[in-house]
């Protein structure tokens, strides 16, 4: 498994706000309600992201999938994730 971390700055205006990118492979568990949990099979952990931050592809997820995921923050905030098979 490969994870990568980077920093980038974003302006908005005279305001600078700095996100952070985090790729990881996850395997897709389950839907909880309005909550998606993966397991990361490297570290032996789970994380659970809300569903509306993973967009149309939920539909698409079954339990027992692998995922190469892009998870965007800002500041210690989620505020995006991108899935695609590996």
């Amino acid at each position: 498994m490969r994870v990568t971390r980077r920093s980038n700055a974003r302006t908005q205006g005279n305001s600078s706000s700095a996100f952070r990118l985090d790729e990881k492979r996850l395997q897709f568990l389950y839907f909880e309600a309005i909550v998606a949990t993966f397991m990361d099979n490297e570290a032996m952990s789970k994380s659970r992201c809300p569903a509306k931050l993973i967009g149309e592809p939920r539909d698409f997820l079954h339990d027992g999938i692998d995922l190469a995921t892009l998870m965007m923050y800002e500041g210690s905030r989620a505020v995006r994730m991108r899935c695609r098979r590996p």
